[in-house]
């Protein structure tokens, strides 16, 4: 029963597919250079394995304490006819991204999870949720809107830029920029998304917007600018050759965590505080969940497989690159220890908190974003710095870098903002 249970959980995890069935010491298919995997290994004795070592054991492969974990143990037969039955039929349902197989001549279980499995079961698994909430409403949840808004007049001589907004972000945060470099002769569109959904699928949908833009306008060409996790949108589809239209030739990022942000995961309070805003009504919930899947944090965690995929490929030689980033943010180095400390001790109080503690100790260790001259409220320097690009640091906080005023920053004149004064030099060459 208990193996049955972890082949449903681990089947929802990752959603229906096709593979093999258990095998003697068989490497994992090297499917693509960069499939990761990750193993757990547990004894065999006398052909059973222990399910809490089994479950220990995935929890420490998601960075996690699996020692905290504490149940009555069972004992699974891996030989009986029902367990290989059962155990085949869940590797052929993960499509191979599971693959299980004996290590050290039959005395080692292996269970080796392609790494991105959970993060695709739990967007397949808030499908599933929208699905039941479309019927219920009557409203199609799923589909996602993109929308690139254009000036109402366009000259194809004149080059077009294109502003991004980042995650849990609205094209309107462009308002004051938009009005800014149009009054200096640089016609702006703008381009929105469900602001937490994958990130490639939206960099995929602007990149056909913009080839089918300049099918239109053969002679136009554009300018991106992203801010903050719109910058990474505007990566992919300019360093993803599949996705590149010639026709972009420059880019500018202000305050993109090009290597992640550890504040990412807390997107999720940006949720809670937009339904509390919303009196918890059913609109306001909706609401959240029409701005996509929440893979877009995931994505944002430093060393996700996204974040992996984006940095293994080269700067684009037929773009001119620019970036912005902030130091502007609350707290000191002192400040931040103290908070990490505490957040620790809660944690460590409960088994639960004891459990999540080791992948928590990772971001409270590393709070740079939060830290005055290291951040500015959103991103890090360190992981705002992009190999091979031009950059500049300004005494702005994350969102002062789009608007006049920000959370730290007081407000600005158009004319003086020094950020706007960078793009504006940059724009005219």
């Amino acid at each position: 029963m208990l193996l049955a249970l972890l082949a449903l959980f681990l089947s929802w995890q990752s959603g229906p597919s096709g593979s093999t069935g258990i095998t003697k010491s068989r490497p994992p298919r090297q499917e693509a250079h960069k499939t990761v995997w990750r193993k757990v290994q547990v004894p065999i004795e006398q052909g059973e394995i222990s399910l809490l070592v089994l479950c220990r054991g995935v929890f420490d492969a998601y960075g996690m304490d699996g020692k905290q974990l504490d149940f009555k143990d069972h004992r699974l037969p891996i030989d009986s006819f029902t367990s290989r039955l059962l155990l085949y039929g869940l590797e052929k349902s993960m499509k191979g991204q599971l693959e299980l197989r004996r290590r050290d001549e039959g005395k080692t279980f292996e269970l080796a999870i392609q790494k991105g499995t959970v993060s695709r079961g739990r967007r397949a698994a808030k499908k599933k949720i929208l699905q039941a909430l479309s019927r219920m409403t009557g409203e199609n949840l799923i589909a996602r809107q993109y929308r690139l808004s254009l000036p109402a007049k366009i000259d194809s001589l004149k080059q077009l830029v294109i502003l991004v907004h980042g995650l849990d972000s609205r094209a309107e945060i462009f308002d004051e920029l938009a009005t800014f470099l149009e009054s200096k002769g640089h016609p702006c569109a703008r381009y929105s998304y469900p602001n937490d959904d994958r990130i490639s699928e939206s960099a995929a949908r602007l990149s056909a917007k913009i080839k089918k833009l300049a099918a239109r306008h053969e002679d136009m060409r554009f300018v991106l600018i992203g801010h903050s996790m719109g910058g990474l949108l505007c990566r992919e589809l300019i360093e993803n050759p599949k996705l590149y239209p010639p026709q972009v030739q420059s880019v500018a990022f202000l305050g993109t965590p090009h290597k992640g942000s550890y504040l990412s995961p807390w997107r999720s309070l940006l949720d809670l505080r937009d339904t509390i805003r919303g009196g918890f009504r059913a609109q306001a919930l909706l609401d959240t969940w029409r701005d996509g899947f929440g893979e877009a944090g995931y994505d944002l965690w430093p060393g996700s497989t996204w974040l992996e995929a984006v940095a293994a490929r080269p700067r684009n030689p037929k773009v001119r690159y620019l970036n912005i980033l902030g130091n502007r943010a609350p707290l000191t180095h002192e400040s931040l220890e103290k908070l990490a400390t505490r957040a620790k001790q809660i944690l460590n109080k409960t088994r639960g908190g004891r459990l999540i503690l080791p992948k928590a100790t990772r971001a409270l260790s590393d709070l740079r974003e939060l830290e005055q001259g290291k951040g500015d409220c959103a991103v890090a320097l360190v992981r705002g710095h992009l190999e091979g690009v031009p950059e500049k640091i300004l005494p702005l906080d994350h969102i002062a870098l789009v608007r006049l005023s920000g959370i730290l920053t007081p407000r600005q004149k158009p004319d003086s903002h020094p950020a706007w004064q960078l793009l504006l030099r940059w724009l005219t060459p």
